[in-house]
């Protein structure tokens, strides 16, 4: 008869297998590319077999994308609350939290840049970027039309994103310190819109 503890201890192990799966394949990434790394080769890089690997993941690909939604839940977990449009500064605080985030985890992002099936990562970034940045424009209670705004937040959050595919590909020491303060410069562009599109500033 199982007890509560050993059904906790299996969960527990079934849990580190699984998150070790998930890093032996950016180590993995790191020696060859995405594509030439097999489901035999990354079950021994995490010390298990196939029949293992196969109860946690459906094939290789499967791996690739918790990876990258683990990455960017990791970015987005740093979302502060509160308002942006009542305080600009939210968002600001936010980006430069987000451009130090890159800078730290600066290998993994650009290895799952270079290895995501049509820059996968940038675009699940980007979408989320798109998501909150409407969630801050619903509690603006915005004065001038939604769409244009959308239109803005879609063209510089893009931008973004071609930045970062650029560095990815043509990496250079200084260059993700220098991304990071466009990222951060943009975001005030962002935080701006969201302010003077807000009932607050016509009221001031």
């Amino acid at each position: 008869m199982q007890t509560s503890l050993t059904v906790h201890s299996r969960q527990q192990r079934r849990e580190r297998t699984h998150a070790r799966i998930k890093s032996s394949l950016l180590q993995l990434m790191s020696e060859k590319s995405f594509e030439d790394i097999t489901v035999t080769e990354l079950a021994q890089e995490a010390g298990i077999n196939r029949k293992t690997f196969y109860s946690h993941f459906e094939g290789m690909d499967a791996v690739l994308a918790e990876v990258e939604d683990d990455f960017v839940g990791q970015i987005f977990g740093l979302w502060l609350t509160g308002q942006p449009a009542r305080n600009p500064q939210i968002l600001k605080d936010f980006f430069r939290m987000l451009g130090n985030e890159l800078i730290l985890n600066q290998q993994n992002m650009r290895l799952l840049i270079l290895s995501g099936e049509h820059n996968r990562l940038l675009i699940k970034i980007k979408d989320r970027i798109i998501q909150l940045l409407i969630q801050s424009l619903d509690q603006a209670e915005p004065v001038f039309d939604r769409e244009q705004f959308l239109y803005a937040a879609e063209f510089i959050s893009g931008g973004m994103m071609a930045v970062l595919e650029q560095w990815a590909a043509n990496p250079r020491e200084d260059s993700l310190v220098v991304i990071t303060e466009l990222i951060q410069r943009n975001a005030e562009h962002i935080g701006e819109l969201l302010y003077l599109s807000s009932p607050l500033y016509l009221e001031s």
